[in-house]
């Protein structure tokens, strides 16, 4: 009984006990101890079975809901943390995530890095929103395809070297290569 009050007082419901029936098997100091670690990180919407997760586990997911935190900042969720990224409404966001199916549940720490490195590269808000299917895609995959880009000084024009499979981009870069060598190639008679 004292686990269960324990566990009402920080905010769970009958409900989620019940659903969650092992959590009993816990001793209320192990689970006070978690309860604390996860008031200090400012975390109060945590679901019942963290609680009784392995150490490990428990401080991998506390410290994601901590980062996840820090990038939203003020905003309200991912929605909001688009828009403002993206300079345009809520509402275009919703139609874009529509579009994009799980554009709303990537990490956002990911999706911070993705956007950070597009806008340090040159591309706009508008150009991103224009191609969101780019925010699904990993940033150091990225970094690398960007940096071949620059080696080989192709035009960086387009997102889509960004999104592109890999046999893709290998076509796209030699497409470039060859009509590259076709016009040297074109003077020299």
């Amino acid at each position: 009984m004292e686990l269960i009050s324990l566990l009402k007082r920080h905010g769970k419901k009958a409900t989620d006990i019940t659903n969650d029936i092992a959590i009993l098997r816990y001793s209320p100091d192990h689970i006070k101890v978690r309860l604390s670690k996860m008031k200090e990180a400012g975390v109060t919407d945590a679901p019942i079975w963290l609680l009784r997760r392995a150490e490990a586990e428990f401080e991998v997911w506390l410290k994601k809901n901590s980062n996840m935190k820090q990038v939203l900042g003020n905003h309200k969720g991912a929605a909001d943390y688009l828009a403002d990224r993206l300079e345009c409404s809520r509402h275009e966001v919703e139609l874009i995530a529509a579009r994009r199916g799980k554009l709303l549940s990537i990490n956002l720490v990911k999706l911070k890095r993705v956007l950070d490195f597009l806008f340090e590269i040159g591309f706009t808000p508008k150009q991103v929103r224009a191609t969101p299917r780019v925010l699904h895609h990993s940033e150091i995959t990225m970094r690398a395809r960007y940096n071949e880009i620059l080696r080989l000084g192709i035009p960086l024009y387009t997102l889509q070297f960004f999104y592109v499979t890999s046999k893709g981009f290998k076509r796209m870069i030699g497409r470039y290569a060859h009509d590259n060598c076709q016009k040297q190639n074109v003077g020299v008679t």
